[in-house]
């Protein structure tokens, strides 16, 4: 194939990814709690200056993720003033980037161009690495690092020393994006490093040495500089994490059970499958079809190596699994996949191009069936309805309700009662369109934003009796989507 027809392919893949991940979003963008806290953050880093070391925290007391993202997103941020939609879309751009890379990366391993596309294409239309392209939050940075980590661990490992460098920086930028990609990912390069050790042993030792010392600045250089600042917190926690002080810890066995089943769901989730015991039949075939093509490639040990060690590593933390944790291995799946249909259609065409179509066609059924649903949208949860156009309405119906009185505002959210997503949208649409933000030391209106409770709603409707019924007389109403507004004065 002409490299100007794969380029002129992989460029319509690219763009087709763009558009997959952004359709619908304008209105169906999830902005929660989480998303309002980090565009908090970042305000204050573009407004105020306020620069920080850290990001948000880990579902482990005291860890955190790095800042990587808040930075990124104060690019956009800056440019539009503070925008969500923008921001998103900025991430959907640096999502689709992928397509890119996870053709170099198929094609650098397996020595064969069909296998870069075929990577690239599932990766354009996997519906679980849509879902994570429209995720406005930190883990989904993990699907392009792990791709630029991988791929520059081939080509340093095929020769090219400078590739060693990217290496360093890439891996950073993983775990400044997830902190337990550090973790995984130094599994993975330690792994990769027992394997191909006499390959690696051709390089000098002080230049390895010198990107150690690299990697190492960029990956803990804020952390260590915020635990001089702050009692070694994170440091504290990390040796927690590792003995089992910190956090919840599960037995061995129950620890196994989790992760092998979330990775035969995320496995399935790649093509759009939705039983986890469908992804276990395929992961073990992909297996399989990995192990065999190991005499041909042996790069091929590189897939091996990103799917099982870091899955190794989780079942020996004991600390339980979530979905996220997942995100740096996405690229790895994917890649396997394309691996797994190009060995069929070599070995036997007519199965190998049924395969192909069939797990395309599931992909595209659905991504149409279920993603403008938000159904199988991990991050969204038991809240698939939660729309940003209905808040922006919510917001904006307040403001002409209020007529330039001065009010306050109270959300029932999910988790319940963190208000960052309103403080934000407040902060955003009030001060481009309306000139003034609410107060809170103004109660004598009061403005109760109530999400519809589809998980407890005796405990919302408790709160509405007990606490909601004690801020004054209702005055009037109204209800956008799933939300109901109440204007009460005191």
């Amino acid at each position: 194939m002409k490299k100007s027809t794969t380029v002129f392919i992989l460029f319509g893949l690219f763009c087709s990814a763009i558009w997959l991940r952004w359709y619908l979003l304008p209105s169906h963008l999830f902005f929660g709690p989480e998303q309002g806290r980090d565009m908090l953050v970042i305000r204050d880093i573009v407004v105020s200056h306020k620069l920080t070391l850290i990001g948000s925290k880990t579902d482990i007391s005291g860890i955190f993720h790095g800042p990587i993202f808040y930075y990124l997103a104060a690019l956009p941020f800056a440019v539009t003033r503070g925008n969500p939609l923008v921001v998103s879309f900025f991430m959907v751009l640096i999502q689709s980037i992928g397509v890119w890379f996870i053709y170099l990366l198929g094609r650098d391993i397996t020595k064969n161009i069909r296998v870069g596309l075929l990577a690239a294409a599932l990766y354009t239309l996997s519906f679980l690495g849509i879902v994570y392209g429209r995720w406005l939050s930190n883990p989904p940075l993990s699907l392009p690092f792990s791709l630029i980590c991988m791929w520059s661990i081939v080509r340093f490992l095929q020769g090219d020393r400078r590739y060693l460098i990217l290496t360093a920086v890439s891996f950073a930028c993983l775990g400044q994006a997830e902190f337990i990609n550090f973790i995984l990912f130094a599994g993975i390069v330690l792994a990769v490093t027992i394997r191909f050790w006499k390959r690696i042993c051709r390089t000098p030792r002080l230049y390895i040495g010198l990107v150690l010392v690299l990697a190492i600045a960029l990956s803990v250089g804020n952390y260590v500089l915020f635990d001089l600042r702050h009692e070694f917190l994170i440091s504290k926690s990390v040796m927690g994490l590792v003995n089992g002080s910190s956090g919840y810890v599960i037995s061995l066995t129950d620890s196994v059970n989790q992760v092998l089943r979330t990775f035969a769901s995320q496995f399935a989730m790649i093509c759009g499958i939705i039983t986890w015991q469908v992804g276990a039949v395929c992961l073990v075939i992909t297996l399989f079809v990995l192990g065999l093509e190991r005499k041909r490639h042996e790069y091929i040990d590189l897939i091996i190596i990103w799917l099982l060690v870091p899955n190794l590593i989780l079942i020996g933390l004991r600390h339980g699994v979530l979905e996220q944790l997942y995100g740096g291995l996405v690229p790895g799946m994917i890649l396997a996949i394309a691996v797994v249909i190009e060995w069929f259609i070599r070995k036997i065409p007519i199965i190998g191009i049924c395969v192909g179509f069939l797990t395309f066609s599931v992909m595209v059924h659905t991504y149409i069936k279920y993603l403008p649903t938000n159904s199988y949208v991990f991050f969204q949860g038991p809240q698939p309805n939660v729309r940003y156009r209905d808040q922006q309405e919510v917001v904006d119906r307040i403001y002409r309700l209020a007529n330039g009185k001065k009010f306050f505002f109270q959300a029932y959210t999910i988790p319940y009662f963190w208000q960052g997503a309103w403080t934000y949208l407040f902060w955003y649409q009030g001060t481009r369109r309306y000139g003034y933000v609410p107060k809170e030391e103004n109660l004598s209106d009061i403005y109760v934003i109530m999400q519809k409770d589809e998980l407890d709603p005796a405990f919302q409707a408790n709160w509405y009796k007990n606490t909601v019924s004690t801020w004054g007389k209702r005055t009037e109403g109204f209800t956008v989507g799933m939300y109901t507004v109440e204007i009460r004065q005191k």
